[in-house]
């Protein structure tokens, strides 16, 4: 399984530098990326800052929405679910992430933590 921090997700959606890395990475796995609903919301704020900043329209920030949206209910990715339902469960969820995703935003070059990636 191959995990993506947030700059890895909208290289996949818009051509930027290493978004043909990103992609070939992703294509030798068959398994649905999983990303978190964060991300998502990291997503969505990253490609409205592109049409806030004027590299893209709001048409392409929208498609590419969409797009995010049909690929995640084609299965080809999806939302890993943690137990809401107790004091501790954002401790468990911190816990499911790898530990250097709350670095992803201090770091140019997008992360990708291939199979066999351990937290431990």
């Amino acid at each position: 399984m191959i995990y993506l921090d947030t700059s890895a997700w909208v290289k996949l959606h818009l051509l930027e530098p290493d978004s043909n890395e990103v992609q070939e990475m992703i294509s030798s796995q068959a398994d649905p990326l999983p990303i978190w609903e964060l991300q998502e919301m990291e997503l969505t704020n990253a490609l409205r800052l592109k049409v806030f900043w004027g590299g893209i329209s709001e048409a392409d920030s929208d498609r590419q929405l969409a797009l995010f949206e049909q690929r995640k209910q084609k299965g080809h990715c999806y939302s890993p679910t943690f137990p809401r339902n107790s004091t501790i469960s954002f401790m468990v969820h911190a816990r499911l992430l790898p530990p250097i995703c709350c670095l992803v935003t201090l770091i140019s070059k997008p992360l990708i933590f291939p199979s066999g990636f351990s937290n431990m």
